[in-house]
């Protein structure tokens, strides 16, 4: 996009692991300048949050919380998904019935094949992520 000199306005999920991730904020600031994204949602100061944080800094994992706590939520959903199940069937049924409230929000299917999570609007402002 920069070498392009396009100045994108919108970046759809999950902007912090795409254009908008820290390292591209900072090495293209201009260009993100105004942009908004939209990135899943946290409470850090949630119990839950700093425990995850804190068993991340504690293996040397420090540079993408976020991205981490998205992932280790997927992994929780098949998980409960997963239990009590001894076929993928069972599984498929209680995923499309599932409704867990994560690190990263609350997720849920309701009986469909598409994931519903909580996310919130964010604007590039002054070299940083913010929530708009």
């Amino acid at each position: 996009m920069a070498e392009l000199g396009y100045k994108p306005t919108l970046y759809i999920l999950f902007q912090a692991f795409t254009c908008g991730n820290q390292e591209a904020s900072q090495k293209y600031p201009g260009i993100l300048q105004d942009a908004y994204g939209a990135e899943v949602t946290y409470d850090d100061k949630d119990p839950k949050f700093q425990a995850f944080k804190r068993r991340l800094e504690e293996k040397g994992e420090v540079s993408n919380v976020i991205g981490s706590a998205m992932m280790y939520d997927s992994v929780m959903e098949m998980a409960q998904a997963y239990q009590g199940c001894d076929s993928k069937e069972c599984a498929l049924n209680k995923l499309r019935n599932l409704d867990y409230q994560g690190i990263t929000g609350r997720i849920r299917y309701n009986g469909g094949q598409i994931v519903q999570r909580e996310v919130m609007i964010t604007k590039y402002e002054n070299g940083k992520w913010v929530e708009a």
